[in-house]
């Protein structure tokens, strides 16, 4: 703080407002102005480590190309002195407080500032610094995994987390691919995959510790093709028994066991696949018919949804539309009564690919959609392929079926990846 010599004797109230402590209160001044001098606050922006000194009164950090430490000056020289830090830019970089010596912030060395606008005051004891303000410039939102991303993470927790929201999407299973046969037999589509369930817990920080692990399952592959005549398809993968997608270790653990595959298309109906039982299931896929279209399917849950079925052919050789993967609940005066339609059904090839949700990109209240049922062929084209379900948990679409000693029948869709949202707050 820029320090200017007084004539008299004055006191400043909250507004910066001077009076005359010797005259009746008389105000001398406004905006903190005494005898044409101003007291201001220096700000100083920084981007790289930094000592601060006793002139240092705001720290303004960008740690936009790395993260840096702003060094405290000895507490015991600062009594009764503030420091305001505060990161301006919106990186994950940290702009991180140190200490000097033995001393301390409220107990530890450090504390770092790692979300744009981020804001911490400190003020000296004589022997240590103080808390005097945090402000976190809102919540902290990590996302683990993706389209294309699985496997082992790291969650670091923010120094400055209260409470801990973790949202837990479960991997979608694959889509089973259609049956191959004669003429004049039935001949059905693989089902659709289950889509991935949800689970979620919120934690008081203080009780998860400074790191966590996080696992995200890969989604199940589709069914794979068939091209030997007068053979079934290939059922989806089922993820259900492999390691869940999770956050942390029982007792503080939220984890998701992935979905359940669709069926291979034989002579008669594949059965659907579906979500395993959590706090908010994931949708069931669809299922094919020897005699019939696929039957529509539409997901009555926020966990992810289940794939469409792929079209058959019948015993009269008919061409059977298979069915469109499902979509996003509606909700009417917060019952979910019906739902949007995924990734459409082939008309005459491939499924198309389910789609992430459009409200939420992030996945964090709703799963995703699953992928379309292939279409049937009795043409050298083969039977369409079931389409991938979308990420986060997406159950994927089945095959279509094909005709003897013409093209493949469809493979299965995939299922999406899981995903693991953790929303810290202050």
């Amino acid at each position: 703080m820029t320090l200017v010599k007084a004539t008299q004797p004055f006191k400043v109230d909250r507004s910066g407002n001077i009076f005359s402590t010797t005259n009746a209160y008389q105000v001398l001044t406004t905006n903190s102005v005494l005898n044409g001098a101003k007291v201001t606050d220096p700000v100083t922006t920084l981007a790289a480590n930094y000592t601060a000194t006793g002139s240092d009164s705001v720290l303004l950090g960008n740690a936009a190309s790395a993260g840096f430490t702003v060094t405290l000056p000895s507490a015991a020289t600062m009594t009764g002195e503030t420091l305001l830090v505060k990161k301006i830019d919106a990186t994950t970089n940290a702009v991180t407080l140190a200490t000097t010596g033995s001393q301390t912030i409220d107990g530890a060395t450090t504390y770092a500032l790692t979300v744009q606008n981020a804001t911490f005051s400190v003020i000296s004891d004589g022997s240590n610094w103080r808390v005097s303000m945090i402000a976190t410039g809102g919540t902290q939102l990590n996302i683990y995994g993706g389209p294309s991303s699985s496997g082992s993470f790291t969650w670091t927790k923010p120094s400055w987390a209260k409470t801990v929201r973790v949202v837990v999407v479960g991997a979608g299973a694959g889509g089973g691919s259609g049956r191959r046969g004669a003429a004049a037999s039935a001949r059905t589509g693989g089902a659709g995959g289950g889509g991935g369930s949800i689970n979620e817990s919120t934690f008081p920080a203080s009780l998860l510790p400074a790191t966590v692990a996080i696992n995200i399952q890969p989604g199940g592959a589709g069914g794979v093709a068939v091209s030997t005549d007068s053979t079934s398809g290939n059922a989806g993968v089922s993820i259900s028994g492999l390691t869940p997608t999770s956050f942390g270790t029982v007792p503080l653990a939220v984890r998701v066991y992935g979905a359940l595959a669709g069926g291979a298309g034989t002579t008669a109906a594949a059965t659907g696949g579906q979500g395993t039982n959590n706090m908010f299931s994931g949708g069931v896929g669809g299922v094919s018919s020897p005699s019939a279209a696929a039957s529509a399917i539409f997901n009555v849950s926020r966990g992810a949804s289940g794939g469409g079925a792929g079209g058959s052919l019948s015993t009269g050789d008919v061409i059977l539309s298979g069915s469109a993967g499902a979509g996003y609940p509606a909700v009417t005066y917060g019952v979910i009564t019906s739902s949007s339609v995924g990734g459409a059904s082939g008309g005459t090839t491939d499924g198309a690919v389910g789609a992430a949700p459009t409200d939420n990109p992030s996945g964090v209240d709703f799963g995703a959609q699953g992928g379309g049922g292939g279409a049937a062929s009795k043409t050298s084209t083969g039977g369409g392929k079931g389409g991938n379900g979308a990420w986060p948990g997406g159950g994927g679409g089945g095959g279509g079926a094909s005709l003897d000693a013409t093209g493949l029948s469809g493979a299965g869709g995939n299922g999406a990846n899981g995903a693991v949202f953790v929303i810290s707050m202050p």
